[in-house]
Formats: C-alpha cells, structure tokens, sequence
C-alpha cells in the first residue's frame, strides 16, 4: 500500500535529523503492527542509527590515542556511509523492495 511506503520513508528520512533515534523509534513502535513492512524496514532504520551513534562515539574516543585525528577521518566516513545508506533505503522502499543497510549492528532482531 502507499501509506505503508510513505511510512517506511519517513523511518528512513530521519537519519537526516541529525541520528536522532527517537522519531523512528515513535513511529515504528506506533505503526509496526499493521504492516510486516514497516515492522522490516523500521527495525532497519533504527538498527542503522544506533549503529551510527556508535560509530560516531568510538571515533571521538579513539581522540585521544590517535592525538585527536581519528574524528577528522571517521566522523565524515560516517556521516558519508549514513547519506549513502540513506538514500539507497529509500530507494529499496519506494520500489516496496526490503533493504539491509551495510556495516549495521543488529539490535533489533525479528521481522520478515
């Protein structure tokens, strides 16, 4: 259906606030249960952006042993493979296809 897609969109989309968890994880919790495919993608999104809350803290730890280069290389790295990841979500959802985002820690498990 189309709202399904619009839905799972948006669930991918906020990655671009800035890796803010909780929109999705609202909407996900909230629309989950009426479709398989906003459950899947859902769990996507916020697997991939807990990953790269990670990402992004282990760079700036790394700071310090590496006398604060690691965050000029690993922070655009991330921030790159987030757009790149992003916009093939959202292609894989416009065409009502599942998508699995690289490099991603599965916190979330379940689903189709």
């Amino acid at each position: 259906m189309h709202w399904e897609r619009v839905i799972a969109m948006f669930l991918h989309l906020t990655i671009i606030l800035h890796i803010l968890v909780l929109p999705a994880l609202i909407l996900w919790l909230w629309r989950r249960k009426r479709s398989r495919f906003i459950d899947d993608h859902g769990r996507q999104a916020i697997n991939f952006q807990l990953t790269l809350l990670i990402y992004l803290a282990v760079s700036f730890l790394l700071s310090v042993p590496t006398c604060g280069v690691a965050p000029y290389v690993l922070v655009p790295a991330t921030y790159l493979l987030a757009i790149v990841g992003t916009v093939f979500a959202c292609i894989a959802t416009h065409h009502s296809r599942a998508f699995r985002y690289p490099m991603t820690i599965p916190f979330l498990r379940g689903g189709v």
